[in-house]
C-alpha cells in the first residue's frame, strides 16, 4: 500500500515518483534532507520509531535552550526540558505531538505547545509533527518543525517591524514549514535513512 500523498496549501508530492530514487541514492537523500533542515530558520528535528532524536538543526537548540544527546533514551520525542499545553497543563514527552505522530502514523500540524528551557524561560510554539514512511508505507520515523508563535503573531501593531514586513515574515515562516514538510514527509524513505 502506497502512502497517501502529502498536501499542504495545494502542494502535493506523491511518494511513488521518488520511490526508485530512495532505494538507489540513500547517501544523497540523507544529505538532502539534512541540508534542507540545516538551511531552515525554523527549528526542525527527526526521531526514529522509538522517539530517539536522530537529528536537529541549530534553531532547534535555540528553541530548546540546549542540545540533546542524539539517539539517547533520556531525550525522547523532543529536546525541550518540559512541555505544556496552551492551557498550562504539563505534557509528558511520551504524549507530545511528535510521540503522537509516531504512535498514530499521521500528521499533527499547527498544534500549540509551550516549551520550557533549562533556564526557566518559555517559548510558545506551533508544532508540525509528521511521520516519515518507507517505500512500503511503514512509519520509520518522524520530522517535527517548531514555529515560534511570537513571530507568527507579529501584527501591524508591532511598531518595530513595518506592517508589510511583518506580514511577509509570517507568511515566509509558514511557507518554509509547509514546503519542508511536504518534501520530507511526502517522500518514501528506507529505514536506514535514520541511521
Amino acid at each position: 500500500m502506497a502512502p497517501a500523498p502529502a498536501a499542504w496549501n495545494g502542494v502535493t508530492i506523491k511518494s511513488k515518483a521518488i520511490k526508485p530514487l530512495a532505494n538507489t541514492a540513500l547517501p544523497a537523500l540523507k544529505a538532502a534532507w539534512r541540508s534542507i533542515l540545516d538551511a531552515s530558520p525554523v527549528a526542525g528535528y527527526t526521531c526514529d520509531t522509538e522517539g530517539k532524536i536522530t537529528y536537529f538543526n541549530s534553531p532547534a537548540t535555540i528553541a530548546w535552550g540546549r542540545a540533546p544527546e542524539l539517539r539517547h533514551r533520556a531525550d525522547r520525542y523532543c529536546g525541550s526540558l518540559r512541555m505544556y499545553g496552551s492551557n498550562g497543563a504539563p505534557i509528558p514527552h511520551e504524549e507530545c505531538w511528535m510521540a503522537l505522530a509516531l504512535r498514530h502514523g499521521r500528521a499533527f500540524n499547527a498544534r500549540e505547545v509551550v516549551i520550557e528551557r533549562p533556564d526557566g524561560s518559555l517559548l510558545q510554539c506551533l508544532a508540525y509533527a509528521n511521520p516519515m514512511r518507507d517505500p512500503d508505507a511503514r512509519v520509520i520515523g518522524a520530522v517535527n518543525m517548531i514555529a515560534d508563535l511570537a513571530l507568527l503573531r507579529t501584527t501591524n501593531t508591532d511598531h518595530t517591524v513595518a506592517p508589510s514586513a511583518a506580514t511577509r515574515l509570517k507568511a515566509d515562516t509558514l511557507a518554509i514549514v509547509e514546503v519542508t514538510l511536504a518534501v520530507l514527509a511526502g517522500l518514501s524513505w528506507p529505514a536506514s535513512a535514520f541511521d
